[in-house]
């Protein structure tokens, strides 16, 4: 039981970082028009700023 509920905190934790992520690149997107993937790097720890615009685009945002 305590090692479901570990795994179930860790699981929420990592989709609520997720979209805390989506949520960053299309603001700045929308604010700046603009991201280069070493700026995601630096400013929001974002190593993969293709899946998040990739995902962004899925989700109907252009």
């Amino acid at each position: 039981m305590v090692k479901e509920n570990v795994q179930t905190r860790i699981n929420f934790n990592l989709k609520s970082e997720a979209k805390t992520q989506l949520e960053e690149v299309r603001l700045h997107l929308e604010t700046y028009g603009h991201l280069t993937s070493l700026d995601a790097i630096n400013s929001y720890g974002i190593t993969r700023l293709s899946d998040k615009i990739y995902k962004l685009r899925r989700g109907g945002w252009k």
